[in-house]
């Protein structure tokens, strides 16, 4: 059962035309990541899928309900949660109070859940343990970063879609936020996830696209198009000709 259907998505910023018919799925409870160069597209299409730009033409199913000209509220409600790039946490705020902000929707419905719910995040990351009155702003990136999923996660996501979350992090809280991430798949939370760091992506996702000026123009599993050489070349950082060793670094 796919949880996201978007057919035909065109998205203007004013005269400019940011996406050109993006068409893709999201199935229950996979990994999909979105590949593509800076101006791609690929924060505009998580702004669409959020009801934050709106959609000239296309469509949108989620869960098999249309939301394309639903309003972020809405969506929210929905259960689809963004994580927006360079994490934009409330820095003056405490840990906790930042957590408790990703249910500011569902606070009088499931009041009674929510420290529940908190712990659920503190399990999923335990580096934030024990740091849950220290105001946000005061921690590391790799630890704000975990926060700003957890907000998220506060939300109670039916998909969470992730903007860049590896940017500027050192590789050892990169693996750790990427091993969250297959944690929460296997719990059946669908993902999007939005990444220049193919390398990461490539190691949790089910299945890739590739976004180039506003189009998907590769998509498949992670198996297949670390063989491809496009993809080697501009996102893995191999030359031409290196196909059996890249494949043989991803374990395919």
């Amino acid at each position: 059962m796919n949880m996201l259907d978007v057919n035909g998505l065109k998205v203007f910023h004013g005269h400019v035309q940011a996406l050109r018919g993006v068409t893709f799925q999201a199935r229950e409870g996979e990994i999909v990541a979105v590949l593509g160069a800076n101006g791609a597209g690929k924060s505009t299409l998580l702004g669409a899928l959020s009801g934050i730009y709106p959609a000239k033409t296309g469509e949108i199913l989620f869960k098999g309900k249309p939301i394309t000209r639903q309003s972020p509220g809405y969506i929210v409600k929905q259960g689809l949660i963004l994580v927006p790039e360079h994490r934009q946490i409330f820095n003056a705020l405490t840990v906790r109070d930042n957590l408790l902000l990703g249910a500011f929707h569902r606070y009088l419905k499931d009041k009674d859940k929510l420290s529940e719910d908190m712990e659920r995040v503190l399990r999923i990351f335990p580096a934030l343990q024990g740091k849950e009155m220290q105001t946000a702003g005061i921690l590391s990136g790799g630890l704000q970063q975990m926060l700003a999923i957890g907000r998220g996660l506060m939300a109670k996501p039916k998909l969470l879609m992730l903007d860049e979350p590896s940017i500027g992090l050192a590789p050892m809280v990169v693996a750790e936020i990427m091993a969250a991430l297959r944690e929460l798949r296997e719990d059946g939370t669908t993902i999007i996830l939005v990444e220049q760091n193919a390398a990461a992506a490539f190691r949790v996702a089910d299945r890739a696209i590739v976004i180039e000026r506003g189009q998907v123009v590769i998509s498949g599993k992670p198996s297949e198009l670390v063989n491809d050489e496009r993809v080697q070349h501009a996102y893995l950082g191999r030359t031409r000709g290196h196909a059996g060793q890249v494949a043989v670094a991803f374990g395919y």
